[in-house]
């Protein structure tokens, strides 16, 4: 499919008694996991677990102590991915949670807003600069389509780069890393600009 290895957004900790195990279940199978002390009578819970398909989960953690006892905690996580040979960006005025987004295309200025003011009519969306994106960084790419973005199909639930400022310099466009949003990906896609690449927000990794 072309994608980069799947990511996990959301995290459990978790404060208990002198533990020994716990395991996590989030799509009717279980990991085993480690519990570490973090202080007087204060544990951290640490695992990992491989998922099938992209999309959110619920993971529940177990935890069971030296004497039998038991306490268990659940949490949310959506596992996504990000797209082959670099990133789409999103403009930090269209982040929010249940947001439609166009990522890609013809109108990405028109379609976007940032605080840091309007982005050059050259950007199409996509950058190939970062392997995978953090909070806080920056990132440079080519004007329109070049680079080329994925020509095959686009993870489900995809991780894209939400901007706040984008600059153009000759023939070099720059921008910053404010937040990795999950984006829900719609049908229509595709590499040439006029098909336009959309979704909605349905998360925020960082």
């Amino acid at each position: 499919m072309g994608w980069r290895r799947p990511r996990r957004s959301g995290s459990t900790a978790t404060r208990c008694s002198p533990s020994c195990a716990r395991c996590c279940s989030p799509d009717a199978s279980t990991s085993a996991g480690t519990v570490t002390q973090t202080g007087t009578g204060e544990f951290s819970v640490s695992g990992s677990h491989g998922y099938a398909a992209l999309g959110p989960y619920t993971i529940t953690v177990k935890i069971v102590d030296d004497g039998g006892s038991t306490a268990s905690a659940t949490t949310k996580v959506t596992v996504f991915a990000f797209p082959a040979g670099g990133d789409f960006v999103i403009g930090n005025g269209n982040d929010a949670i249940g947001t439609p987004v166009t990522f890609w295309g013809a109108q990405w200025v028109s379609n976007n807003t940032l605080s840091g003011g309007v982005a050059p009519s050259a950007f199409k969306g996509f950058e190939n600069s970062l392997h995978v994106p953090g909070c806080p960084t920056s990132w440079t790419t080519a004007p329109g389509s070049s680079p080329p973005p994925p020509a095959g199909s686009l993870p489900s639930y995809m991780g894209v780069i939400v901007a706040s400022s984008i600059t153009a310099s000759g023939s070099t466009v720059s921008g910053n890393v404010v937040h990795v949003a999950v984006v829900t990906t719609n049908p229509g896609y595709a590499p040439a600009s006029g098909h336009a690449g959309t979704g909605t927000v349905v998360t925020l990794a960082c």
